[in-house]
Order: C-alpha cells, then structure tokens, then sequence
C-alpha cells in the first residue's frame, strides 16, 4: 500500500515538475525578442535553462513512478497465481 502510494507521489510529483518547466520557460522567458540586449538575452535564457532543468527531471520521475506502479501490478498478480 506505501508503495502504491509511493509511485502515485512519484508521478505527481514529475507533473508539477513538469508544470513548473512551462512556467519557467513557456510563461516567464516567453518567445525571444528579435534584436535583444544583452541583458534581455540573459534573462531569457537564465529562465529557459530553468525550465528546461525542471524537464529533465520530470520525465524520468514520471517514468520511475509508472515503473513502480507496473511492477507493483505484475508482483501482485503473481502472489494471486500462487
């Protein structure tokens, strides 16, 4: 049952990562201006690079937390065989 829980988080938990990459990178960097400062460049890539980090570890959370699940599924069917 923990464990169940515990995939669930794990999932949850890669989504609001997930989330939190389009905040970073679709709402707060937005689209590039075309002649930018140097200052608005920085800017704009500082949030890029932050929702991009949030990405590259909400997906390999949200497939951990399906692994977890799956594996939880196949263990109980075999104790039922049993």
């Amino acid at each position: 049952m923990v464990m169940r829980r515990f995939g669930l988080f794990i999932i949850i938990l890669g989504v609001v990562l997930i989330l939190l990459g389009f905040i970073y990178e679709g709402i707060l960097a937005g689209i590039p201006y075309q002649d930018p400062t140097p200052e608005l460049l920085q800017k704009y890539m500082h949030y890029v690079n932050i929702g991009q980090t949030f990405y590259k570890f909400a997906f390999p959370m949200l497939l951990a937390g399906l692994l977890i699940i799956l594996i939880q599924k196949i263990l109980k069917l075999l104790k039922k065989h049993r």
